[in-house]
């Protein structure tokens, strides 16, 4: 890839989820992985492994409101956990990203996909080809979630089969179901942090308000106990599916 425009998608990326400046401000993206994993155990973060006590909860898609990039580079580095520090400030509303918006103008606007940033982006990293699959399988996704509604990764992995492991994200040392991952700032609000990102904007311009499955990823030592937030939790069993009920 040109430098040059790796560059240019970089900050157009900071950009879109409102973070200029602040978080690359302070260098911190800069910094080497273990220095970045250092810095966020004094914190309180850890690297997810087996012994992790993550849980599966159920939340109304429209109760997500915002992202936070942060999370998500934690997220890249397989960390976990409750923790303190104000990175539960860098939240930013998901209707300003440039995904949100795009699709919102193909899918329901009815507006042609070159003539949207998420395509422009695309296209001008990984060429056309790419740029094209991307929002046929929106559409895809789009139409089935209308028509039979939202289907868990286990549901699909019961009625596609295959390899498992397309129904799984790796988080640092163990494997977890590919839903949606949040967090809980200090204010009880739900974050999205990693994962499932399309899935939850098709969600939102669905209107959508069964409860989905998402993992509780982060939270903020400030915050509410989860269980005040939300009716059901449960044990996530590492490397491997989730069980039903």
């Amino acid at each position: 890839m040109n430098k040059v425009v790796e560059l240019r998608h970089i900050l157009q990326r900071m950009k879109s989820y409102g973070i200029i400046p602040s978080i690359y401000r302070t260098g911190y993206y800069f910094l080497p992985d273990g220095v970045k994993k250092n810095i966020l155990k004094r914190y309180g973060f850890v690297r997810c492994d087996s012994d992790c006590d993550l849980q599966l909860v159920y939340v109304d898609p429209s109760e997500i409101d915002e992202l936070n990039l942060f999370c998500n580079e934690m997220n890249a580095l397989g960390m976990v956990g409750k923790g303190k520090g104000i990175w539960d400030k860098y939240n930013t509303n998901i209707k300003f990203n440039y995904k949100y918006t795009s699709l919102k103008r193909v899918l329901i606007e009815g507006v042609s996909w070159e003539k949207t940033q998420y395509y422009q982006q695309t296209h001008e990293i990984k060429g056309r080809k790419i740029a094209d699959e991307k929002i046929k399988r929106y559409k895809k996704m789009y139409e089935e979630i209308a028509s039979e509604g939202y289907k868990t990764q286990l549901q699909l992995y019961n009625s596609n089969g295959g390899d498992k492991s397309q129904y799984q994200r790796g988080l640092g040392d163990v494997y977890t179901p590919s839903e949606l991952r949040i967090a809980i700032d200090r204010n009880g609000n739900i974050v999205r942090t990693a994962d499932g990102f399309h899935r939850l904007i098709i969600l939102k311009l669905l209107d959508y308000s069964d409860p989905i499955p998402a993992i509780v990823q982060f939270k903020h030592n400030d915050s509410p106990c989860i269980s005040e937030i939300f009716k059901t939790t449960k044990p996530l069993n590492n490397h491997d599916l989730y069980s039903p009920g």
